[in-house]
């Protein structure tokens, strides 16, 4: 199985217990591209080998740690949060042409999974997501703007980019599947053009993971294997923050904590649970 990460120096926190979470309950080889300024590089070399060494683990994990070098434009994007999403866009310069799982710094694994888990019908990867319309009690963050004025404003931006009336979230749970390949036929589109600038204004109602699933369902829909939340579901994916929660249950593989929001109670008491 393969991961891609993008991370940077104030994530590096959450990324050794995304490690050490992933070693514990991957049963598989793994895999791990992970991408990071370039100067910590060997911050991201130690915190790996500690954490193999930590967690006993039957496999054979491969880290390989790129730096930003592959990523020359990332100068003219100011805002770093935005230029992660570009890098995430860009996969491909350093997967080539794989399917890799797009697994953020502050996700958790919370039980023992393999690929197998996220793929459907015919071996393909599931991509999960929600018609914006079935969002609308979404809770509040904690700017006080709901969820789905959030969702409704990502969607103007895609319809922006694409000319086309876009009815749907499709950020809804980690990992997320990207192909190296088909990222590589978006860079061509003007869609990507598109992003690039959102990402150089610093507009964050630009979502990286929505631009490259709208693209991907548009030209490459047999690629997936596209799942309904409300329909499908669950998701394999639970969400834990300060200002928003959706609870683990039975069929949760992975857990997002949104690091920027700070460590829970819930987080917290889950640490000592599993890693005593």
């Amino acid at each position: 199985m393969k991961l891609f990460t993008k991370t940077w120096k104030q994530d590096l926190v959450w990324l050794n217990w995304a490690f050490r979470s992933i070693y514990k309950f991957c049963d598989e080889q793994i895999v791990w591209h992970i991408v990071v300024e370039d100067d910590m590089r060997g911050e991201v070399r130690r915190i790996a080998d500690e954490c193999a060494k930590d967690i006993n683990t039957p496999h054979r994990h491969e880290v390989i740690i790129h730096g930003l070098v592959a990523w020359p434009e990332l100068s003219a994007i100011k805002d770093d949060y935005m230029g992660q999403q570009w890098v995430k866009m860009m996969a491909h310069r350093v997967i080539g042409d794989d399917l890799v799982w797009a697994w953020d710094s502050d996700v958790c694994a919370q039980r023992h999974f393999t690929e197998a888990n996220f793929l459907g019908k015919n071996g393909l990867p599931i991509y999960w997501f929600s018609e914006i319309d079935r969002l609308k009690s979404c809770e509040n963050n904690a700017t006080g703007a709901t969820f789905y004025d959030i969702f409704c404003k990502r969607a103007k931006v895609l319809e922006s980019m694409f000319s086309c009336k876009v009815s749907r979230e499709w950020m809804r749970c980690m990992p997320i599947p990207l192909i190296g390949s088909i990222l590589k036929k978006g860079s061509e589109h003007s869609a990507w053009g598109k992003a690039f600038q959102e990402c150089v204004a610093g507009n964050h109602m630009f979502s990286e993971f929505n631009v490259i699933a709208q693209y991907a369902y548009i030209y490459f829909n047999n690629s997936f294997d596209w799942k309904d939340e409300d329909i499908d579901g669950p998701t394999w994916g639970g969400f834990q923050s300060t200002f928003f929660n959706r609870s683990c249950g039975d069929a949760t593989i992975a857990c997002q904590y949104y690091s920027w929001g700070g460590e829970t109670p819930e987080f917290k008491n889950w640490l000592k649970k599993e890693f005593k």
